[in-house]
């Protein structure tokens, strides 16, 4: 389903922005995969973007404003500095839109689709992605929509543990911005990994962030999972559930393969198919460390 990738690394581990007063600035030390890819982004400092965000918290509707002020756009061959206000009057409830609005390749890509705009139909890149803000105790499963000609981000998509938001570009100050993403590219393919079979582990101190991996398995896997660490979680999310959060579904995984509680161990026999999977140990008191074995059909 999506291309393939051997070898025994499993995990992209989360970017930690530095925040300051000016804003949110995000620093890629070394270059990426995507780095060329962000090089066509037309975005430049001093643009300002606008969102109209609506949705629902706790069953009731909720509507909103979403700014993103760039006040530091640099892209090179050695890496990317974004910079400037990211906000939303929404309250710090909806996760932290610094990091969102901050990066237009935020996540795994999931392939080209077409979506209507306020600036007409354009062809995107979407972008799948899983983000934890401890602070405020929330946990989003984010799908960003970003043009595969400008690589501005029309919308975003978040669905968190009591709710679903979708923001809107309305406003930009980006000069033809009607007559960019017209056309399909048809040359990214889906950003997933078939990690190699065997046993493997991953150590997590306390507080150390989370990690994501977006895995392309064939139908009959045999999929074992084991999580120790008092505080951690992991999360096994199913192409189904990704495909429900994307449309308005609050955050959601299978509640059967996940373990929430550690220690605990899951295994079963998979139907096959792209799975996200998220050890989360922000929470964590002390140490914690998953096991993970994958046995592919011969």
């Amino acid at each position: 389903m999506g291309k393939e990738r051997s070898g025994n690394v499993l995990f992209a581990i989360a970017i930690v922005a530095l925040v300051v007063s000016a804003g949110l600035i995000a620093v890629k030390e070394a270059p990426t995969e995507d780095d060329s890819t962000l090089e066509n982004w037309v975005v430049g400092a001093g643009d300002n973007l606008t969102y109209g965000v609506t949705g629902y918290r706790d069953r009731a509707v909720v509507a909103g404003t979403a700014y993103a002020n760039y006040t530091i756009v640099n892209i090179t061959e050695q890496g990317s500095m974004v910079g400037g206000m990211f906000s939303t009057d929404l309250g710090n409830w909806s996760g932290d839109w610094a990091s969102i609005l901050g990066d237009p390749l935020l996540g795994s890509n999931l392939g080209e689709a077409s979506i209507r705009t306020d600036f007409g139909t354009k062809h995107i890149t979407r972008y799948v992605s899983y983000h934890a803000y401890p602070d405020v105790n929330v946990s989003d499963f984010i799908t960003v929509y970003a043009g595969v000609e400008s690589r501005v981000i029309y919308r975003v998509n978040i669905s968190g543990p009591s709710f679903f938001l979708d923001a809107e570009l309305r406003t930009s100050t980006i000069t033809g911005l009607e007559h960019m993403d017209l056309n399909a590219t048809g040359g990214e393919e889906v950003d997933a990994l078939r990690p190699d079979e065997g046993e493997l582990s991953t150590i997590y101190s306390s507080g150390g962030g989370w990690s994501v991996g977006l895995w392309d398995l064939p139908s009959g896997t045999w999929f074992n999972c084991s999580l120790e660490g008092n505080g951690s979680r992991f999360y096994f999310i199913t192409e189904d559930n990704m495909g429900r959060m994307e449309h308005g579904s609050i955050f959601e995984y299978d509640p059967v393969m996940s373990v929430l509680d550690p220690p605990g161990t899951r295994s079963a026999v998979l139907e096959g198919g792209l799975y996200m999977v998220v050890t989360d140990s922000t929470a964590a008191e002390g140490e914690s460390r998953d096991w993970f074995f994958l046995d592919y059909p011969s």
